[in-house]
């Protein structure tokens, strides 16, 4: 559940490089999302479930720092099925954190010659009492992304999906319900597919 630590190091770097560049506004705005997200970090990553609402509020933070650390060179799309209820729903916190931080920094990152879209889904699954969150971008795609990490970039990537494959199968063990992952190459970036069961934040 803890955040990559870098991201607490780059945090702190883009926060004091924009008031050396003398862009007051834009260091204040990165702040003020950063102590959401991390009073977020803080409160919630150590419950059993949260609302799938906040879930994708704190996302939308780390998200936007993202934008403003590499320049606004991708753009953000959200879409929630409209027969769900964010408000309704209940995930287990900081669930998603990891795909996303992925795709941006593997799949968008690397990016040259055309803009980055990253693409969150929240959508009713085929099967009944269950959630399908998309995570897809446009980006280098995997087979480019393996060439262009280092040594240090691989590990921590490995380790992170590993991380998030015993969370997933330990939540399955706990709960009874399956929770799974699965990864399918597009002709331009990767598509990450989170099923999990259909949670009411009230819900046994």
């Amino acid at each position: 559940l803890q955040m990559n630590p870098h991201f607490t190091f780059n945090a702190l770097e883009s926060i004091s490089s924009f008031v050396m560049e003398q862009k007051p506004r834009e260091a204040v705005q990165y702040l003020n999302r950063f102590a959401k997200l991390m009073r977020y970090t803080l409160e919630k990553a150590d419950q059993e479930r949260v609302e799938l609402r906040d879930e994708l509020d704190a996302l939308s933070h780390y998200i936007a720092l993202e934008q403003m650390r590499f320049d606004r060179q991708f753009d953000f799309v959200l879409e929630v099925d409209e027969d769900l209820d964010a408000g309704d729903l209940a995930i287990p916190p900081m669930l998603l954190q990891p795909l996303v931080e992925n795709a941006i920094l593997h799949g968008l990152r690397p990016l040259v010659g055309r803009r980055g879209c990253l693409t969150l889904r929240v959508l009713q699954a085929v099967e009944p009492g269950r959630l399908r969150i998309e995570v897809e971008d446009n980006g280098v795609g995997r087979g480019a992304a393996s060439a262009q990490r280092t040594g240090d970039e691989g590990q921590k990537r490995s380790m992170a999906t590993r991380i998030l494959a015993s969370r997933l199968k330990a939540l399955s063990e706990a709960t009874g319900k399956p929770f799974t992952l699965s990864v399918a190459d597009l002709d331009e970036g990767t598509r990450v597919v989170l099923a999990l069961p259909n949670d009411e934040v009230w819900g046994s």
